[in-house]
């Protein structure tokens, strides 16, 4: 199965999660689905374990130009999207 990476962008997981869940829940495959979060803020437990729920989540801190930080993220996925908190 391919694999994709969808990378964003937010100050903290919180901001993100709406759309993250919700290309989650659109997914034809979500076990196909690899995240790449650039965050400002260092998530608190209960952000780590609502990440955990997701499946495989990578993260930096402090959030950096994304694209730059991609081949940090990047773990051989076939695809990469880019994607923003306000996508639903």
């Amino acid at each position: 199965m391919d694999r994709i990476l969808i990378l964003m962008a937010a100050d903290e997981f919180a901001d993100a999660q709406s759309a993250l869940l919700s290309a989650r829940n659109a997914a034809a495959e979500p076990d196909a689905l690899s995240w790449g979060l650039s965050l400002a803020a260092e998530p608190d437990e209960e952000a780590n374990e609502a990440m955990q729920e997701l499946g495989i989540v990578r993260f930096l801190c402090p959030e950096a130009d994304l694209w730059a930080a991609m081949p940090s993220l990047w773990q051989g996925e076939s695809y990469v999207l880019m994607a923003h908190p306000a996508m639903r």
